[in-house]
């Protein structure tokens, strides 16, 4: 069961919704009920699908975070190890 949301005019998933497989969805499935039959098919290629969670600025924002992130824990541990060797 996927759950989605418009942004920039487009469906659009992310890792922290209520998208799961149908085996896991069983509460969600009985919240919506019997449902209805669809009034028209629509076929999904799977171009539309996949990079759909996150658009090429958020990857590369996410990125970024991590780069900085890594730098910033290295400068802790030098840091640290420079302390200690001073204290000896």
């Amino acid at each position: 069961m996927v759950f989605a949301y418009k942004g920039d005019g487009e469906l659009r998933v992310n890792a922290c919704s209520r998208t799961a497989p149908l085996s896991g969805a069983k509460e969600d499935i009985q919240a919506l009920g019997k449902g209805e039959t669809p009034a028209e098919q629509v076929t999904l290629g799977i171009e539309s699908i996949v990079g759909q969670e996150k658009s090429p600025s958020e990857s590369a924002q996410n990125n970024t975070q991590i780069y900085i992130a890594f730098i910033m824990l290295v400068l802790l541990l030098t840091v640290t190890i420079i302390r200690s060797r001073r204290k000896k």
